[in-house]
């Protein structure tokens, strides 16, 4: 039987009457990499949201290794070990690519020794994401779309998380450099970090996902293997148009 790592139960939330999140379950397996996915204003983000603390849910709770982390802040959920990326990368610009790895170290679940053993620490994390070497001294704010979120994957993996929530990390890139990306999801698997990925991008996501969850106006409608979801008559008038072809 596989290990749930992550839960949520019947989550709403609720922005001013609009629901955005509609009594959703949701299953994250231990060591898997599950895609959600669904049109714009499916209530994807607002479920990372809610997730990893930003949001408080109305009703619901989300349990993460059988822990109940309903409402509690980001900081304590990153503590616990899930770790966060954005669609739109949030990283110190005024910083070096160096420097803003090792902030990671600080709010994580691993304990800072020194400044020595961070830097070390955040050296291996960007060898491991593939961050060029010459470019670790440069201010973040100088850097290409794939340098930012391969640092903001650095930064996030520096604070030792289990989990780790990956949002549109496809965005902003160009088709050939969609396969950069599906190779540091496949490297985070191998790892052994469970993760969960949101994206717009179906032929991102198809060859990346395990397993995948749809949302579509706040509500799970399907979920499944990519081979299933892509067949899914739901989806498919939901979201997909047609059959999509591997």
């Amino acid at each position: 039987m596989e290990e749930t790592i992550l839960r949520t139960d019947n989550v709403v939330k609720r922005f001013r009457g609009l629901v955005a999140v509609n009594k959703v379950n949701l299953n994250v397996f231990k060591g898997e990499i599950l895609g959600l996915v669904g049109p714009n204003g499916a209530g994807k983000t607002t479920l990372l949201n809610v997730i990893n603390g930003i949001y408080k849910p109305e009703e619901g709770k989300v349990y993460f290794e059988d822990e109940d982390i309903t409402g509690k802040k980001p900081e304590y959920i990153c503590k616990k070990g899930v770790a966060r990326t954005f669609q739109i990368t949030r990283l110190f610009v005024n910083m070096t690519a160096l420097e803003n790895v090792m902030s990671g170290i600080m709010f994580g679940r691993k304990e800072l020794s020194d400044f020595k053993e961070a830097k070390k620490s955040a050296l291996e994390t960007m060898q491991f994401v593939e961050f060029p070497v010459e470019k670790r001294d440069v201010v973040a704010g100088s850097l290409n779309v794939v340098e930012m979120k391969r640092i903001e994957l650095a930064r996030a993996l520096l604070t030792d998380p289990s989990l780790i929530l990956l949002d549109e990390p496809a965005t902003g890139l160009t088709p050939s450099e969609l396969p950069i990306m599906i190779n540091l999801i496949n490297k985070l698997h191998e790892k052994g970090v469970t993760t969960l990925v949101v994206d717009h991008n179906m032929r991102f996501i198809m060859n990346v996902a395990q397993r995948l969850v749809v949302l579509h106006y706040g509500e799970k409608i399907a979920e499944g293997t990519p081979k299933e979801i892509a067949s899914n008559e739901a989806v498919i008038k939901a979201y997909l148009g047609k059959k999509y072809i591997f």
